[in-house]
C-alpha cells in the first residue's frame, strides 16, 4: 500500500480484504496474571462490508481492533490488509501503515486549540506537507467535512462542536488519505442514544458513498443491527459469527 496523496475529489475507493488468522495477544497484569486478551482469532472481512464485533467487556473486541490497526503487536498469527502482511512490519513501518487506514476512536482526538479543518487534513502525509500541497489539503478536508454533515463549521475550533459532531469530524479525519479500511472503536460509547443513531447510520453511509471495508467494536446492540455481520467475542474468543438481526 502506498502513502496517498490529498487530492481533492471524493471518488469511490476500493475497500480492502482483511484476513486475521490464528491472532493471539496476551497481557501481564497486576500480580504477574497472563491474561490471553485475543486468543487464536481468525476472521476474513469482505471488501466494502461493515462488521461488528460485539462482547461484553474484556472480551478482547478493542484488542483485536488495536491489533487489526497496528496500533499493538500480536504475539502470534497474521493480519493481511490486501496484499499487506502487518504482522510482519517493522516498527519503523507501523505509522505509515496507520497512515494508510482510518482510526476512530470513543473519544474524538482532535486538537481543541485547532480549526475544524486543520484538524481533518492533520493526518496528510509528511511528503504532500513538504510539497507545499495546503490548497489541495484543504480542498480535500473541506470536501469531506460536508460528505459527514459539517459544511460551514471548518473555521471553528473543534472543542466548540457539541460532541456527536466532533465524532462527525474524526471520521472525515480519518477519511482523509483515502483508506481501504476504517477501523472504529467503540465510536458512539460517549454519545447518547439519539446521537449514536446518527453516527453509525454515517458510518454505514460513508461505506456506501466511499466504499471502504468497516470494522467496528460496539456493545450497544442498536448498533450491531445497522452492520452487515456481527462477531461476538467471549474471553478473547469468537463465539458467533453471523448476519446482523434485523
Amino acid at each position: 500500500m502506498t502513502e496517498p496523496e490529498p487530492e481533492a475529489g471524493l471518488a469511490i475507493q476500493t475497500g480492502a480484504l482483511v484476513s486475521v488468522a490464528e491472532l493471539t495477544k496476551t497481557f501481564i497484569v497486576s500480580g504477574g496474571h497472563r491474561v490471553v486478551a485475543v486468543d487464536a482469532v481468525g476472521l476474513d472481512l469482505a471488501p466494502a462490508s461493515v462488521t461488528a464485533v460485539t462482547g461484553p467487556a474484556g472480551a478482547g473486541k478493542t484488542t483485536l481492533l488495536r491489533l487489526v490497526g497496528g496500533l499493538d503487536r500480536a504475539d502470534s498469527g497474521v493480519i493481511v490488509v490486501d496484499t499487506e502482511k502487518v504482522t510482519a512490519l517493522p516498527p519503523r513501518a507501523l505509522p505509515g501503515y496507520r497512515r494508510r487506514i482510518g482510526l476512530v476512536f470513543e473519544r474524538d482526538l482532535l486538537v481543541p486549540e485547532l480549526t475544524v479543518l486543520d484538524n481533518v487534513r492533520a493526518l496528510a502525509s509528511p511528503r504532500s506537507r513538504l510539497r507545499g500541497r495546503g490548497t489541495a489539503t484543504a480542498e480535500r478536508a473541506r470536501e469531506l467535512l460536508a460528505a459527514v454533515g459539517l459544511a460551514g463549521v471548518e473555521g471553528l475550533r473543534s472543542d466548540r462542536l457539541p460532541p456527536a459532531d466532533r465524532q462527525r469530524a474524526a471520521i472525515a479525519r480519518a477519511l482523509f488519505n483515502r483508506p481501504g479500511l476504517l477501523i472504529a472503536d467503540e465510536p458512539t460509547a460517549a454519545l447518547g442514544s439519539a446521537a449514536s443513531g446518527e453516527i453509525i447510520e454515517l458510518i454505514v453511509r460513508v461505506r456506501d458513498e466511499f466504499g471502504v471495508t468497516v470494522l467496528i467494536a460496539t456493545q450497544d446492540p442498536e448498533i450491531a443491527i445497522h452492520c452487515d455481520r456481527v462477531v461476538r467475542m467471549h474471553d478473547g474468543r469468537v463465539a458467533d459469527d453471523s448476519a446482523a438481526l434485523t
